[in-house]
């Protein structure tokens, strides 16, 4: 069975795509257009015209705007976009709603049932877009906006940090980080990286 590649190594090309849109180019010469390796195409999940057309609804259950990403997916090419980037917002395409903290196995006996049908339709839905991009070329990225951990973490486990966990200089904040990372990229292989917004 393929294992994916390690977590570093993964987060690196996620975060060297991220420098390649906040402006490098690729070198041109005379004076032709400059031109750009990540050419992206970003949506809300939980956009404003979604719950307009169809009330409050996940973007997972919406065959509305499913329908438009696979549209988005198919035009993609003509446009020159090659990543899909899917822009989340509190529990929804968010990393801490794939996931159930496998390896803290007081934190995973509280969330390996919570809205379980809900985060495993989730990423289906997930998993059957990456497909389908990949045939077309196109990266799936999604948003991250950390810091983030379950209020219940400090209190779980109190030996993460006698102050706020979300310290970066807290013992084992960053294995804390990655934990969340490989469950995410173990339940959705496909995508293509993540963005962290710190």
């Amino acid at each position: 069975m393929h294992s994916p590649p390690p977590l570093p190594s993964r987060i690196t090309q996620s975060l060297l795509a991220v420098i390649a849109i906040l402006g490098t180019s690729v070198a041109r010469a005379n004076d032709t257009p400059p031109t750009f390796s990540f050419r992206g195409w970003e949506t809300q999940v939980d956009g404003l015209w979604i719950q307009g057309q169809e009330g409050r609804q996940k973007w997972y259950r919406s065959d509305r705007y499913l329908k438009y990403l696979r549209d988005v997916i198919k035009r993609a090419p003509a446009y020159q976009v090659n990543a899909l980037i899917l822009m989340g917002r509190g529990n929804n395409a968010e990393p801490a709603s794939f996931i159930t903290y496998r390896q803290w196995p007081r934190l995973h006996e509280l969330y390996r049932n919570r809205k379980k049908e809900e985060r495993l339709l989730q990423i289906q839905k997930l998993n059957e877009l990456t497909a389908r991009a990949d045939t077309s070329g196109i990266g799936i990225w999604l948003w991250a906006h950390e810091l983030q951990w379950p209020e219940e973490l400090q209190l779980l486990y109190p030996e993460l940090s006698a102050e706020d966990p979300g310290q970066s200089t807290a013992p084992n904040f960053w294995t804390f980080i990655e934990s969340k990372y490989e469950e995410l990229l173990d339940v959705v292989p496909g995508i293509a990286g993540v963005f962290l917004v710190l």
